[in-house]
């Protein structure tokens, strides 16, 4: 598996990039939002699609946190 960094604009995708160094995290994904926000993605997932997959689940489950 890779790691990808996906930055967010608007909780809209920015860029989807490989991490070439070691992150640890639990799970299959990591993100962070400022104000309700996101910022940025760590993700693990097989290739790019994958991960841009894995990115837009995350702006729907984000999108249902910030409005509650």
């Amino acid at each position: 598996m890779n790691i990808y960094r996906i930055i967010f604009a608007e909780n809209e995708i920015l860029t989807c990039k490989t991490v070439n160094s070691a992150i640890v995290f639990n799970g299959i994904y990591y993100y962070e939002h400022k104000d309700g926000k996101l910022t940025h993605a760590i993700i693990q997932a097989d290739n790019e699609e994958n991960a841009l997959t894995i990115a837009n689940i995350i702006r729907k489950e984000a999108a249902l946190l910030f409005i509650s």
